[in-house]
């Protein structure tokens, strides 16, 4: 059966220098944009009694939680929106929670669809296995739903996936990745241990080399692969080699999926690919490629200062080719005043740079735990931090013209 046409959808376009976004009427546009509009965030022990005062008892449904279906929410997001329109953001975030046909239609948001977890956020604890059948499946049926909604919607910015994927460092570690290990370790028939075994055979020169290389003992190929504990490998720059082809195979057959299920679900939709982590020392050589065939711009974790890692995006955009868009912001630990002030002179920072697209900051909400500061735009009680939200309005106000006229 025929599907309903997509609904028009976000292009890039790059004028006198400067990246832009390209809404389907033509209009250029950057992505302001904050992250922390979460639900469940609305239900923390210091906020819990004012949000179901003011939006209603039924915004925590009866075991507690956010009740997506509720008035009370619908009440909230349709506040969240009306401050974003006031304050000049246009976009809600990688780290949004919230129903997404109640973002409205005048805001963009990004599609965070992140079909499948990795270790350390809670949902798993093995790495998954982007060789077997079984995985391919369920990527499939789930990335494919996650378009099949979306595509749909003219509100929808753009797909991105993983928050910081493991072979996103720079600087390598001793030993074999975690994820390479259990690779490894598998049975010889598998198609993962065979992946991992041509590409020993590719940087040893025999069986033997290759076995004494990680402190094993084979005569030939086909017993080597039936080595089911893998050792680590130590500091050997073979075996460091090793475990940067495997992470290169593994982050190539990662986007390949991926960017093919939505290509074909949802073929005009911009790609931002995963929420990548980049430190002074820029991402990996072996990445840079694999992302620039198969994204459409590169989504960058700005947690440091701009001006700390200017040269290392500067550097990756003329690699890629591609324009970037700076999920999250850099911590801050100054009153709210003062870290309006940052923001202003950090976006006009960025958006002089000339190949950043837009910068989603944290957030609308405090963020929680023991850690947690208040470097939210929205205290506890509902209240905007006026002192802020001057800062930031007065700032995104000018966007368009710091981006327009880029520094060289």
């Amino acid at each position: 059966m025929a599907r309903l046409p997509a609904a028009p959808a976000v292009s890039l376009r790059e004028v006198n220098g400067a990246w832009w976004l390209v809404a389907p009427d033509g209009e250029l546009f950057v992505s302001l944009g904050l992250n922390r509009v979460e639900a469940p965030l609305m239900l923390t022990p210091d906020n819990r009694r004012h949000t179901l005062k003011r939006y209603g008892d039924d915004f925590a449904g009866p075991d507690g939680h956010w009740d997506p279906q509720s008035e009370g929410v619908r009440r909230w997001l349709g506040h969240v929106r009306k401050d974003f329109q006031q304050w000049g953001f246009n976009t809600f975030g990688y780290h949004t929670i919230a129903p997404r046909h109640l973002l409205g239609d005048r805001l963009y948001y990004v599609c965070r669809a992140c079909t499948c977890p990795f270790p350390g956020d809670g949902s798993t604890r093995e790495y998954p296995d982007l060789f077997a059948t079984d995985f391919v499946l369920d990527l499939e049926r789930r990335l494919g739903a996650v378009c099949a909604e979306a595509r749909y919607d003219a509100a929808c910015l753009g797909y991105a996936f993983a928050d910081q994927p493991p072979w996103q460092e720079a600087t390598a570690v001793p030993g074999l990745h975690p994820w390479v290990r259990q690779l490894a370790s598998q049975p010889a028939a598998t198609a993962a241990k065979q992946a991992w075994i041509a590409i020993l055979r590719r940087n040893h020169g025999d069986a033997a080399s290759a076995a004494r290389a990680y402190g094993l003992d084979a005569g030939d190929w086909g017993e080597l692969a039936k080595t089911e504990s893998w050792p680590d490998g130590g500091e050997s720059p073979t075996c460091q080699a090793d475990n940067q082809a495997m992470l290169a195979l593994l982050a190539d057959r990662w986007y390949r999926l991926h960017s093919h299920i939505v290509r074909r679900e949802d073929p005009d939709r911009l790609i931002l690919g995963d929420k990548l982590h980049c430190g002074a020392a820029g991402l990996p050589e072996f990445l840079l490629p694999i992302v620039s065939e198969y994204t459409d711009l590169l989504c960058v974790a700005g947690d440091i200062p701009f001006a700390e890692q200017t040269a290392a995006l500067a550097h990756l955009h003329q690699r890629t080719g591609l324009p970037i868009l700076l999920a999250t912001s850099p911590r801050t630990t100054t009153s709210s005043g003062e870290a309006g002030m940052r923001y202003a002179d950090q976006l006009r920072a960025v958006m002089e740079a000339g190949f950043v697209v837009g910068w989603h900051y944290n957030g609308y909400l405090d963020g929680t735990g023991p850690d947690a500061v208040p470097s939210g735009l929205v205290d506890a009680a509902g209240s905007a931090r006026a002192d802020a939200v001057t800062w930031f309005s007065v700032a995104n106000q000018h966007a368009d013209i710091w981006h327009a006229r880029p520094c060289r």
